[in-house]
């Protein structure tokens, strides 16, 4: 893939905003529907979370890095995080059954459903996740 200069963001819940508003940009450019850009934003609110608490336990000045590839109809994330090794892909599927569920976890499955494809390395010490959507998923990734 070829995707842009990584962006350097604090890991700090107050910076989401800017990685939301950057997302959606690059979903209008690629030509997303409401929907398919409210599920990427969905999707990189999910990661910078999962840094901000579990990485790096809370607000942090440690950074998290985006970079975004776009093309018509299609975007990738490159989500880099320098936080402990973790590759959130080697988690179980989460039981769909809410009532016999203990709470939590099922962030990764959220990410799997909404996009088209999601990768782990750790990469130069740090945790990379990279995610493609596209502007018109197919029924099941709904």
């Amino acid at each position: 893939m070829n995707f842009d200069q990584p962006q350097r963001f604090p890991a700090r819940m107050t910076a989401l905003p800017e990685l939301q508003s950057l997302v959606a940009s690059a979903c209008e450019q690629a030509g997303f529907s409401h929907e398919a850009r409210l599920r990427t934003e969905l999707a990189i609110e999910e990661l910078f979370t999962n840094s901000v608490q579990h990485g790096y336990a809370y607000d942090s000045t440690q950074p998290v890095w985006l970079a975004i590839e776009i093309k018509p109809g299609h975007i990738a994330l490159r989500y880099q995080d320098a936080a402990p090794a973790y590759n959130p892909l080697s988690a179980p599927t989460r039981s769909s059954d809410l009532h016999t569920t203990q709470p939590g976890g099922f962030g990764i499955d959220l990410l799997r459903g909404m996009a088209s494809a999601v990768r782990y390395c750790r990469e130069n010490e740090r945790n990379t996740l990279e995610l493609e959507f596209e502007a018109n998923p197919p029924a099941a990734n709904q």
